[in-house]
């Protein structure tokens, strides 16, 4: 089963999947954020 198949046969999945890799980024976000500020204060 190729990758388009996959997708548009698991919507259930494919939500689950998107809403997992943003809620990733989000984190990756505030994890850069805070470093920098951590950054920041050390100067």
């Amino acid at each position: 089963m190729n990758l388009l198949q996959f997708l548009t046969s698991n919507p259930n999945e494919v939500r689950v999947i998107k809403e997992s890799v943003l809620s990733t980024a989000k984190e990756n976000t505030w994890l850069e954020r805070a470093r920098k500020v951590e950054k920041d204060a050390e100067l």
